[in-house]
């Protein structure tokens, strides 16, 4: 798994065009393609729910385990800062009642837990970027966090 992660997240450093893209092409080139490599099936609403319903509300993914959300995904627009989107990530984590939350635009990956005590700011502990670090660092982290 690691191989075939480390050579996608190369493929997606070198794929300059990502920088411009807008939501939706992050997701399906950049998202669904890690999850896939991660070992989630993305075509299966029972693993990977697209759209999920939180509240009155919809995130992009939640990642499923015997019908469980174990993980939500947050996607926006490749280089749109984050920053304003945490609080609602959280926010989205708590109402969904999961312990991993992810918030990215494609390049950069904000990992957070969400029932950590603390102020919401306090609660990333893992930032990536795929433009900036080592692609085998980022995939051993990946694989940790979130792989099936």
């Amino acid at each position: 798994m690691k191989e075939r992660l480390v050579a996608a997240i190369k493929e997606i450093h070198d794929n300059k065009s990502i920088s411009t893209m807008d939501e939706a092409s992050v997701i399906s080139v950049v998202v669904e393609r890690l999850l896939s490599v991660l070992g989630w099936n993305i075509h299966d609403d029972n693993e990977v729910k697209h759209e999920h319903k939180v509240g009155s509300k919809a995130v992009d993914f939640s990642l499923r385990i015997e019908g469980i959300n174990r993980v939500i995904i947050e996607a926006k627009r490749a280089n749109e800062n984050l920053t304003p989107h945490q609080r609602q990530l959280l926010e989205y984590s708590f109402i969904a009642g999961v312990r991993l939350a992810t918030l990215t635009n494609g390049i950069e990956w904000w990992f957070y837990l969400p029932l950590k005590e603390g102020e919401w700011e306090q609660r990333r502990f893992y930032d990536a970027d795929l433009f900036r670090q080592e692609p085998g660092l980022i995939a051993d982290h990946f694989i940790e966090l979130l792989s099936k």
